[in-house]
C-alpha cells in the first residue's frame, strides 16, 4: 500500500507559465513513497514473528541447552576416555621396573654405599664410602675439642691484639722553671690505685733547658725506697742533652693499694741547671 505524504501548508501562488520550473501546484501535490508498508501491516508482521514457538531454528533455545546439561551430567562416562586415562595412572603407579628407564634393581646399585634398600623403601647406610658417621662426628669433635684446648690454654692466642696485661699506664712528675735538687720527704705522691700490680715499663726525662757542666740525674721510689738500687741505672739527661730514658730497674713493680711513687732530683747542671723538667714513670698491668 502506498503511502501519501502532503504539505501542511498549501500554496495559493498561481503557476508559472513555465512547465520547467516546479511551479506552486507540483509544490502542493502529494509525495508518493514507494515500497513501504503501513503501521498495520508492519505491526502484524512483528506478532507473527515473536508468536513462533522457535522463530530462529538456527539458534538453541534456554530449554535445548539446559536438556543437554542434564543429559551430561547424568551420564556415567560422558567423555568416553576417562577409563583410558584412569588406567594409564593405575599401570604407571604399579610399575616398579623400568617405567623410567631403569630397574629398582639398577636405582639402588646408583646409590649403593649410600643408601640400602628398595627404591620404596630405603634406608639410611650407616657408612659413606667406608667411614663411618658416629666415627667421623667424634673424629671432628675431638680434634674441636683439642684446638678449643689448646687456644685457651695459650698465652697469648690473639697476639694481633693486646694483652690486658700489656696495657700501658704513666704519671707524669713536672716541675717548672730553674731545676734544683730535691729530696723524698719534699717530693709529690703517686699511689696506685688502679686495682692490679703494675710493671715498670720506662722512666723517662724531658727539659726545656739542658744542663750544661753536669748531667741531670734523677731518682724514683717506691713507698721512700729506690727502684735503682744500681745507681748508674738512674735515669740521667746529659749535659747540653733535653732528654733521657732508662728500662733497666731492680725494684720492678709497685704493688695495689695504699703504695706510692716519689721522685728526687739528684743532681742538675753545674753551670746552667736546666729548667721546666718533666719526669714520666711508664707501667703496664
Amino acid at each position: 500500500m502506498a503511502v501519501s505524504v502532503t504539505h501542511a501548508k498549501v500554496s495559493t501562488v498561481p503557476d508559472s507559465a513555465d512547465t520547467d520550473d516546479v511551479r506552486m501546484s507540483d509544490w502542493n501535490d502529494p509525495h508518493v513513497v514507494s515500497g513501504a508498508e503501513n503501521a498495520g501491516a508492519a505491526a502484524a508482521a512483528v506478532a507473527t514473528h515473536e508468536g513462533l514457538s522457535d522463530p530462529h531454528p538456527t539458534y538453541e533455545t534456554s530449554a535445548e541447552a539446559a536438556a543437554k546439561v542434564t543429559t551430561h551430567a547424568g551420564a556415567s562416562d560422558p567423555h568416553g576416555d576417562r577409563s583410558f586415562a584412569t588406567s594409564a595412572v593405575s599401570t604407571h603407579e604399579s610399575d616398579t621396573s623400568s617405567v623410567h628407564g631403569f630397574t629398582d634393581t639398577a636405582n639402588v646399585a646408583r646409590i649403593a654405599g649410600e643408601l640400602s634398600g628398595t627404591g620404596a623403601s630405603p634406608t639410611v647406610a650407616s657408612s659413606h664410602s667406608g667411614s663411618t658417621h658416629a666415627a667421623v662426628q667424634a673424629a671432628a669433635e675431638a680434634t674441636a675439642a683439642s684446638a678449643a684446648s689448646t687456644h685457651a690454654a695459650a698465652s697469648d692466642p690473639h697476639t694481633v691484639y693486646q694483652l690486658e696485661s700489656e696495657l700501658r699506664f704513666h704519671v707524669t712528675f713536672a716541675k717548672t722553671g730553674a731545676v734544683v735538687t730535691t729530696t723524698d720527704s719534699t717530693a709529690l705522691r703517686w699511689y696506685n690505685r688502679s686495682g692490679r700490680t703494675l710493671t715498670f715499663v720506662m722512666v723517662e726525662l724531658a727539659a726545656v733547658t739542658a744542663p750544661t757542666g753536669a748531667a741531670i740525674l734523677v731518682d724514683v721510689n717506691v713507698d721512700g725506697t729506690t727502684i735503682f738500687s744500681t745507681q748508674s741505672n738512674r735515669p740521667t739527661i746529659a749535659i747540653s742533652a733535653n732528654e733521657g730514658n732508662t728500662t733497666t730497674f731492680n725494684t720492678t713493680t709497685i704493688a695495689d693499694g695504699a703504695h706510692y711513687i716519689t721522685v728526687n732530683i739528684d743532681q742538675i747542671g753545674s753551670t746552667v741547671a736546666g729548667s721546666d723538667l718533666t719526669v714520666t714513670v711508664w707501667m703496664k698491668g
